[in-house]
């Protein structure tokens, strides 16, 4: 392109870069995606300015002119987020996705809110324990369907779909030549292929890092309200003030792991990205063994509360029991963690897996 038309390409750019800016995020990590678009809108504003100049080459007026007439950047990335057929506030697609995650975070927050009733039968009446168990369920799911309800009228918004969220498998593949006489005839193992393909390709699906996401925040929001409604009665207890003090500090450990992850799910096929968070997903998860093992040096608490809950079960065998899920629970997910952040920087994505073979 000549010397003439710098001053008309720096302004075209300008304006293409303004347009990528304000794309929606869930467009950040399809970037031959994004590509295209820059490439076919600038196609387009180059051919309106050499229809405008009828042959010279085209003003800068005229270049004005063109992307007048096609709007703002942000109108123009707009379009891009209108996506899915509208149903009420969320879309039609999202739908099915809303209505299970407000049923996997309702039977939690039942099973939540169950649990902090019976532990208050020794101080109350049934009258009042049936009393509060309904304001607090009723409150919970008043909380849990608000927060659902507007973390998906935003990725509504934003455009999301289904699709965007399910694993992305490798885009397109190579033409394969076959020799016939070394096609292997032997049986296989269907079903242990399949396992094992399933286990080669799990560290990273971003359904299940929104839904885990969403759901585990609601959790940790729960654990750091309800304690201090569900256990006030029992204050007068000694170790119910450490235990709603552990509660409320699990709970914030928790609300910081959901909510990276959720942020995962948002952030897409990023490689360096979603390294970078997973790392950072390891830290609050980390935390948690330390804190546990602090926890458990005060084995009156457990020992207490499994003796109010279990009556005539052997507490100490229980205690052992129950610290020990907990204890491998944590260990697994930061193993899990460790090993997502080392596939991703070996193998890639599953979307990408073709550039390292």
């Amino acid at each position: 392109m000549n010397d003439k038309l710098t001053e008309q390409t720096i302004i075209i750019k300008n304006f293409i870069d303004d347009v990528r800016k304000k794309l929606p995020y869930r467009m950040k990590s399809q970037r031959k995606d994004v590509n295209d678009i820059i490439e076919e809108l600038e196609e387009h504003i180059w051919d309106k300015a050499n229809e405008l100049a009828q042959g010279q080459d085209p003003s800068v007026d005229q270049i004005f002119f063109v992307i007048s007439q096609m709007g703002s950047p942000r109108e123009i990335a707009k379009e891009y987020r209108h996506r899915g057929k509208p149903k009420i506030f969320i879309t039609d697609e999202l739908f099915s996705w809303y209505w299970k995650t407000l049923a996997v975070a309702g039977a939690l927050t039942f099973v939540v809110i169950l649990l902090s009733a019976l532990l208050s039968i020794k101080v109350n009446t049934p009258l009042e324990i049936t009393k509060n168990f309904f304001i607090w369920l009723s409150l919970g799911l008043l909380v849990v369907f608000n927060l659902i309800s507007i973390i998906f009228v935003v990725l509504s918004m934003q455009g999301y779909l289904p699709e965007d969220f399910k694993r992305i498998t490798k885009p397109g593949s190579k033409d394969i030549v076959v020799d016939s006489q070394s096609i292997d005839l032997q049986p296989h193992d269907t079903k242990q292929t399949q396992r094992a393909s399933r286990i080669r390709f799990n560290y990273f699906r971003r359904q299940e890092f929104l839904i885990g996401g969403i759901v585990g925040i609601i959790i940790s929001i729960l654990m750091l309200t309800l304690p201090n409604i569900a256990f006030r009665p029992l204050m007068s207890t000694y170790y119910m003030l450490p235990l709603i003090n552990w509660l409320a500090m699990i709970g914030t450990i928790l609300f910081v792991a959901n909510g990276i992850r959720f942020i995962q799910a948002l952030v897409g096929y990023r490689e360096r990205f979603q390294q970078i968070l997973m790392v950072i997903h390891c830290i609050p998860i980390a935390i948690l063994v330390p804190f546990f093992i602090a926890f458990y040096g005060q084995n009156e608490i457990i020992v207490n509360i499994l003796a109010d809950l279990l009556p005539g079960i052997e507490v100490n065998l229980m205690t052992i029991i129950f610290s020990g899920c907990i204890f491998l629970t944590i260990l697994v997910i930061l193993v899990m963690n460790v090993i997502r952040v080392i596939m991703i920087g070996v193998k890639g994505f599953p979307s990408q897996r073709g550039n390292y073979q």
